[in-house]
């Protein structure tokens, strides 16, 4: 049976030669020490107490959804440069290719380091490679369905009319799991065990009584998201431009690790219907309006997008700005469920989700000065030599698993051979400034 902590040993506390006290005090000086220890611990740290509620504000899940959310944004590029000046589009894509460089890699490398494992992802590593075959797609539909588990446990207690809107929402993305290539490329143990947990869980969600506790911060998509990076997290595999793993849990071969990348990125466009997202939405110039677009409760900020990338556009998109408008879209809507009445509960999540927006944006700030800078110096090449044309960038991380056919880094990629840029960042552990929170 799982605690809720992970035990702390102190190895106690010796005493300074000049300063003498009474045992009496010395014991509560060890007392205290200890007390200071378990309160200091930095995250990351293996002695870390760590408990999140499935259902309750989640830092890494928030952060994650937060760059999907502007990787969706950002995607289609190639449609989007057809009618785009050539000098316009190719700056927009050394900008998003900075982005990458600059914000997601060392931020989700941060997020790696100081991952910790959730309950539902313990009982995995309990029951070892034997409960999911030992492959990336068995272990992802084990997450999908350990984490229906523990969302069934919070319905039996009784849940609020609101909170169970989105769990059915939650058995609604399953059940499009289920007819999904991830599903089918999994191992027969897996699948058994995925489909008999579905048919369950669907039987007894109407005859679980509703309660009062709302549990304002569950969101589905953003936990869907979260268990796609685990799958990296807890896998060995030496592609490059991937996730680094943090766990040799998993040991895939690598034509096994691409079908899962394959598989689970075909299921994100049909979840989130990425074909209608990204740069082309923009085409639509002589509109004054776009539909809401929204991914894990937060309408993208297309009509942002919009104004900045008009076909008579003379200047590159502003990743900077555009990555600031869609991250304080995911802040406002997090702040709307923050009331001073369950302060205790999400304080210590909300102030590491604002450390990790407060050092994203100080490194979009940090590198525009250098992107500018970068750009005038190709303005004034092509200048001096007119029939020049711009070079586009090489490696994008690899995030297949998130947007199937629409990421970069099948369209601009190197020999798979040589490691790039990105995976070489993850492996040197790239880190923000220091943080009191993070």
């Amino acid at each position: 049976m799982q605690t809720d902590h992970v035990g702390v040993s102190s190895p106690g506390v010796v005493t300074p030669p000049r300063k003498k006290c009474k045992r009496k005090n010395r014991s509560k000086a060890l007392e205290s020490s200890k007390n200071s220890k378990i309160k200091d611990i930095v995250p990351g740290n293996p002695r870390r107490i760590y408990n999140v509620d499935i259902m309750g504000l989640h830092c890494e899940r928030v952060i994650l959804s937060i760059i999907f959310s502007m990787r969706v944004l950002c995607s289609g590029w190639k449609i989007w440069a057809a009618d785009r000046c050539p000098v316009v589009s190719s700056d927009t894509l050394k900008r998003i290719a900075s982005w990458y460089t600059v914000t997601v890699v060392p931020t989700i490398a941060m997020l790696t380091l100081k991952h910790r494992r959730p309950p539902f992802a313990r009982r995995v590593f309990e029951e070892g490679v034997n409960a999911f075959g030992n492959t990336p797609n068995g272990l992802h539909i084990i997450l999908l369905h350990n984490a229906s588990k523990d969302i069934m446990k919070k319905c039996y207690e009784g849940v609020g009319s609101t909170t169970m809107a989105e769990v059915k929402r939650w058995f609604s993305l399953m059940s499009t799991t289920k007819q999904s290539s991830l599903f089918q490329l999994a191992p027969s143990i897996a699948q058994t065990v995925f489909q008999s947990g579905l048919s369950s869980h669907g039987s007894k969600l109407e005859s679980y009584r509703q309660g009062e506790t709302e549990y304002p911060f569950f969101n589905p998509e953003g936990l869907f998201i979260q268990i796609a990076h685990m799958v990296w997290y807890y896998t060995t595999s030496s592609l490059p431009g991937g996730l680094p793993g943090i766990t040799e849990l998993c040991r895939p071969k690598i034509p096994s690790m691409k079908e899962w990348e394959r598989s689970s990125g075909d299921l994100f466009c049909t979840v989130f219907e990425l074909d209608s997202h990204g740069l082309p939405v923009t085409f639509i110039d002589h509109t004054p309006f776009i539909p809401p677009k929204s991914i894990a409760n937060v309408d993208l900020p297309y009509i942002h997008l919009q104004d900045d990338s008009t076909i008579h556009s003379k200047k590159p998109i502003s990743l900077s700005s555009l990555h600031y408008k869609n991250q304080e879209l995911f802040k406002e809507e997090m702040i709307s469920h923050c009331d001073e009445g369950t302060k205790p509960l999400w304080k210590k999540e909300y102030n590491k989700v604002m450390a990790y927006m407060n050092m994203m944006l100080d490194s979009n700030e940090s590198h525009d000065l250098k992107v500018e800078s970068s750009e005038k110096q190709g303005r004034s090449y092509r200048r001096r030599h007119p029939g020049s044309t711009p070079n586009h960038p090489a490696n994008f991380p690899r995030d297949v698993f998130l947007l199937g056919d629409k990421s970069y880094h099948l369209g601009f990629k190197d020999k798979e051979t040589k490691p790039s840029r990105s995976e070489s960042q993850y492996r040197s552990r790239i880190s923000f400034p220091r943080s009191e929170y993070v």
